[in-house]
C-alpha cells in the first residue's frame, strides 16, 4: 500500500523501562485521511488505521478521533521482537499536552487529570486544573503547579497529593519556585499574592507567610538559608522554617569562608558572596 509515514523518535523498552529505543521498525502511517502505527518491516498495524491524527508526545502518542484526544503508550523489547500497546485513555479529552518534565495533562469537560511518565499513573479527576506547569528552580521533576481561576495548586505527582494552594493572579507570575532541598524534601518560595516560604516539618508542609524570599543554596541544590524581606527590614529563616533572626535588619551580607588544609596546616579565606540592602529592596518593589 502507498502509505505516507512519519518517523517515531523513540519509545521506551519494556524491560524495567531501562532505556529508549531509536531507529525503530515502527512509524506513524496515514492513508486516505486515517492514521495508525505500523511496523515498517511487514506493514502490519499495532495501532489500527482508524484515527484522524496521531502525534508523539514524549514517549507517548496522542490519538485524535472525532475531535477528541486519547493517550497511548507503546513499549518494546530491547531487540524489538515484540511490541506492547497500552491505551491509557480513549479519545474523550479536549486537549492533551506535555506540561511538566514527567507530566502529561489531559483536559476534559468535567475537569483535568495528569499522567505521570515516571510512575505511569493517571491521576484522579481535578476540577481545579485549568493550566499546568513545571516548577521553576532546580530541575524539580516531582511536583507541578496548576492554575484555576485565582488559585494555584502545588501537587506531588508521585502521591497525587495537593500539598498547598495559594492565591494567584496572572500579573504576579508563577506561584511556586523550588529553592533547594532540606532533609530530602523540596523547599518552595511562594510568590504572587501569597508571599512566603513553604517548608517541610513534623506536621508536613507549612507556609511562613508575608515575606519576599531570596534563598542561598549549594551546588547540590541543598537549601542553606533564606533571606526574608519586608518593608520593615530583613531577617534569616532556616531551611526547616525556623526564624534565625528577627526581621528587622537594614542589611544582610553573605560571605563564603574557604578552608584549605595540608599536612595539618590550614588557611582560611573569606570572600564576599552577596549583600541584601533594605534600600535596594524598597526600590525594587516600588512601595512609593
Amino acid at each position: 500500500m502507498d502509505y505516507k509515514t512519519i518517523e517515531i523518535l523513540y519509545i521506551m523498552t519494556a524491560e524495567e523501562r531501562s532505556g529508549s529505543i531509536f531507529d525503530l521498525d515502527i512509524c506513524i502511517a496515514t492513508l486516505n485521511g486515517k492514521y495508525g502505527i505500523m511496523k515498517k518491516s511487514d506493514e502490519t498495524f499495532i495501532v489500527p488505521l482508524e484515527y484522524d491524527n496521531i502525534f508523539q508526545c514524549r514517549e507517548l502518542f496522542i490519538l485524535v478521533k472525532n475531535g477528541k484526544q486519547g493517550l497511548c503508550e507503546i513499549e518494546t523489547t530491547s531487540d524489538e521482537s515484540e511490541y506492547f500497546v497500552n491505551i491509557i485513555t480513549p479519545c474523550e479529552y479536549n486537549t492533551i499536552y506535555h506540561s511538566g518534565y514527567y507530566t502529561i495533562t489531559l483536559d476534559g469537560l468535567d475537569g483535568s487529570r495528569y499522567y505521570n511518565l515516571d510512575t505511569k499513573k493517571l491521576s484522579e479527576l481535578y476540577p481545579c486544573i485549568s493550566s499546568c506547569y513545571d516548577i521553576r528552580g532546580f530541575q524539580n521533576r516531582r511536583h507541578i503547579q496548576t492554575h484555576h481561576k485565582n488559585m494555584c495548586y502545588l501537587i506531588d505527582t508521585k502521591t497525587d497529593e495537593i500539598i498547598y494552594c495559594a492565591e494567584f493572579s496572572e500579573d504576579s507570575g508563577y506561584a511556586f519556585d523550588d529553592v533547594g532541598t532540606a532533609n530530602g524534601k523540596s523547599v518552595f518560595r511562594v510568590g504572587g499574592i501569597t508571599n512566603g516560604l513553604l517548608c517541610y516539618g513534623e506536621n508536613g508542609y507549612t507556609l511562613i507567610p508575608g515575606y519576599t524570599i531570596s534563598s542561598i543554596t549549594n551546588e547540590n541544590y541543598k537549601n542553606i538559608i533564606n533571606i526574608a524581606k519586608t518593608a520593615n527590614g530583613f531577617g534569616l529563616i532556616g531551611n526547616s522554617g525556623n526564624f534565625l533572626t528577627d526581621v528587622c535588619y537594614d542589611t544582610i551580607r553573605a560571605d563564603i569562608k574557604l578552608t584549605a588544609e595540608h599536612n595539618g596546616e590550614s588557611v582560611e579565606i573569606t570572600v564576599p558572596y552577596d549583600e541584601y540592602k533594605k534600600s535596594d529592596y524598597l526600590d525594587y518593589v516600588s512601595l512609593d
